[in-house]
């Protein structure tokens, strides 16, 4: 017979891989995670719309899991011990959480999506700028003034969206993200010189 496990008040096959919970009520989070933890097949985990305030490093026991998405949730911060304990993740999506990012991401070296949209950051940490094998980018919808000229390191990048920040000017290493196939700006930059290279360059039509 198949292990049942209890979520929310669901019932979970224990071999479950993918678990999506919306507007859930995560307020007693030890016995949440305790619950979690026993999926030990979990390779995605999308929690969005919920109460959630935190990431308890037990998450580290879920060694399958590679995508994490914490979109309209209340986590503020993840411990700097959450960090080590997820590193083997491909995916992250903290969209709309008020997350703070710290300098523990640049532990994240697998990951290839990333998503810190709507969360009045105000400037990029460097250690994102190490991320080496990173695909995706999403950093709209915040209060940025500029981009790094260390954007230019990322250059496995395919997608990259910066708008709706408060962004005045162009790195001109942008147009070093030789792989880029979609980058999203504001419509101010239409005509901005870098922005006609990238789409010369690279044949983007946004």
């Amino acid at each position: 017979m198949t292990d049942i496990i209890y979520i929310c008040g669901n019932e979970y096959d224990i071999n479950t891989t993918i678990l999506e919970l919306e507007y859930s009520d995560l307020t007693d989070s030890i016995d949440f995670w305790n619950n979690i933890i026993l999926l030990q097949e979990l390779t995605e985990l999308k929690i969005s719309f919920s109460t959630l305030d935190k990431l308890s490093p037990s998450i580290g026991q879920l060694t399958k899991l590679t995508h994490l998405y914490l979109d309209n949730t209340n986590i503020m911060e993840i411990p700097i011990d959450v960090w080590d304990n997820i590193k083997q993740l491909k995916e992250l999506s903290l969209n709309n959480t008020s997350i703070i990012i710290p300098k523990e991401i640049e532990l994240l070296t697998n990951i290839v999506y990333l998503d810190i949209s709507n969360n009045n950051i105000t400037e990029l940490p460097n250690e994102i700028f190490t991320l080496n094998n990173i695909q995706h980018l999403y950093f709209s919808g915040n209060i940025i003034t500029n981009i790094p000229t260390k954007i230019g390191l990322l250059t496995n990048l395919k997608s990259l969206d910066f708008s709706n920040n408060l962004i005045t000017s162009l790195p001109i290493e942008l147009l070093d993200l030789v792989n880029l196939e979609s980058i999203c700006y504001d419509t101010k930059f239409n005509n901005d010189p870098i922005i006609i290279k990238i789409n010369q360059k690279f044949g983007i039509n946004n």
